[in-house]
């Protein structure tokens, strides 16, 4: 791994535990359009719709991303167990 490169890394993954929202959002960044180009390659489409996919970026990284991290906090307030059943309602 070049010196650039792992620099990077160690920023980002500083980062990450400092600010776990970021995480998140940076994950569902590029799960969501990974997932719209998925589902638009197994409907047979003839080209891929980037723009689409872009749209899923933005959409899961600034808004999916901070609502479940902000629920998922809220949730581990409300019911702080850590059980199964305290998972599932979470």
């Amino acid at each position: 791994m070049g010196l650039g490169i792992r620099v990077v890394f160690y920023k980002f993954r500083d980062i990450s535990y400092r600010y776990p929202v970021v995480r998140g959002m940076v994950s569902y960044s590029v799960i969501w359009p990974a997932g719209s180009l998925i589902q638009q390659k197994f409907i047979a489409k003839q080209e891929l719709n980037y723009y689409q996919a872009l749209r899923f970026s933005i959409y899961g990284g600034l808004f999916v991303a901070p609502t479940l991290y902000g629920w998922l906090t809220i949730a581990s307030r409300i019911w702080p167990k850590t059980t199964l059943r305290s998972a599932i309602t979470k």
